[in-house]
């Protein structure tokens, strides 16, 4: 047997190809992983979003209900409920206001309260919440 012959049969570790397409595949499967990961990432922050928008929808009317129902109509009428961007206390990215309110005719003192909260996501601006309350004088003062 040759000595040529005797190094083509006991050849050691991987060849140039092989180690191509194992290269490649790995990038592959890293590229999938990543692009999944960081979907996942978007949505986990989508959803932090939705939940302090609802927090802060509930604080805001509570905010609404605590204030006298006398004064109410030139509070809002002034804007002074609304918070643009950067208003919102501890939250920079929201905003709320008041888009529709209206007295509720042969009730007395009641009123029909839209309220609203966007919030800026990396891409743009969210969709709105919106909720309707209504608020009444109770006890007949």
């Amino acid at each position: 047997m040759s000595p040529r012959n005797s190094m083509k049969n006991h050849k050691k570790g991987f060849s140039l190809m092989e180690a191509l397409t194992a290269v490649a595949i790995l990038g592959v499967i890293s590229t999938i992983t990543m692009a999944i990961f960081i979907q996942q990432m978007h949505y986990t922050e989508q959803e932090g979003n939705r939940r302090t928008a609802l927090n802060l929808m509930d604080d805001y009317v509570e905010k609404i209900y605590r204030v006298d129902i006398n004064q109410i109509s030139d509070i809002v009428n002034a804007g002074g409920f609304d918070e643009d961007y950067g208003e919102v206390p501890g939250y920079p990215l929201f905003s709320r206001r008041i888009i529709s309110f209206q007295q509720i005719p042969a009730t007395g003192l009641s009123y029909s309260i839209q309220v609203e909260i966007k919030w800026k996501y990396r891409d743009g601006e969210s969709p709105a919440f919106t909720q309707w309350i209504t608020k009444t004088q109770v006890g007949g003062v």
